[in-house]
């Protein structure tokens, strides 16, 4: 399904709750939460892992958690991030932040097949 600009324009308005015109991170899980798991699409969700995979290597760190808040306007020092960490936990695992809730293998980092996992 290919949508035109304008549908993208809408439907980031609806989602968009600061009016930013950016798409953050606890946006993102605020809308993939209430979806019905069967329209969270598998090409989406990858799509979504690359845009925090900044360098490419198929993991999301901290690090690269921190620099992709930054595009949107959000610096994070280690401490704001483990802040921030608290405002994005997955409901399943309210004591976790997203990355250690997907980190499965414990490396410190979430791959694809975690992240697809967790959103799943």
């Amino acid at each position: 399904m290919k949508l035109t600009d304008a549908q993208v324009s809408a439907t980031l308005k609806k989602v968009d709750k600061d009016s930013d015109g950016v798409l953050s991170f606890p946006e993102f899980l605020n809308v993939m939460e209430h979806q019905p798991k069967q329209t969270q699409s598998e090409a989406y969700l990858i799509a979504a892992f690359k845009a925090y995979d900044t360098n490419g290597d198929g993991f999301i760190t901290r690090q690269e958690l921190r620099e992709t808040m930054a595009k949107t306007g959000e610096t994070l020092s280690e401490a704001d991030l483990s802040k921030y960490a608290s405002l994005t936990q997955i409901p399943a695992h309210p004591n976790l932040s997203m990355i250690e809730a997907a980190d499965t293998d414990k490396d410190g980092r979430v791959n694809i097949a975690e992240f697809l996992k967790m959103m799943s």
